[in-house]
């Protein structure tokens, strides 16, 4: 529960589910915040659902006062946006609402990961020894 943060140089604060939810709770705004960005969001807990009603509700009181707006990004690989989407919705007009924007990020390919044990490669000859040497990128040894 230590903050060590300087008021000119700190730019980005990061925090657990459970500071940020005591955060907003005592204040009941966003002062001081700019950006709110939650990853894995799709891993739900009583915590994180909290939060997330938090926040919609000092986001909709927000939108009554006409204060500046919060920008809320939550992030998952497998997440169902479109019910996030319908859960936050934006304000289009005076009267009109629509769903918040869903940003989709296209797959790109894989890289192959391969386990090598050092206890396998012990064994083998030194020519293969010497072509994993070549083709691995980084080999850093572990001393215990």
């Amino acid at each position: 529960m230590e903050s060590k943060k300087d008021q000119h140089d700190t730019m980005i604060t990061y925090m657990t589910t459970g500071v940020l939810l005591q955060r907003l709770i005592s204040r009941k705004n966003f002062k001081d915040i700019s950006h709110i960005i939650i990853d894995e969001v799709h891993e739900r807990d009583l915590e994180s659902d909290l939060l997330l009603l938090v926040i919609k509700k000092i986001m909709q009181d927000d939108k009554k006062a006409k204060n500046r707006h919060v920008k809320l990004i939550l992030m998952s690989a497998t997440l169902n946006a479109r019910k996030f989407s319908k859960y936050f919705p934006t304000q289009k007009g005076e009267s009109e609402v629509e769903e918040c924007p869903v940003v989709k990020i296209p797959h790109t390919f894989r890289h192959r990961i391969d386990e090598l044990f050092l206890d396998n490669l012990i064994g083998n000859s030194v020519s293969r020894q010497m072509h994993f040497l070549l083709n691995s990128v980084c080999i850093y040894p572990v001393m215990y």
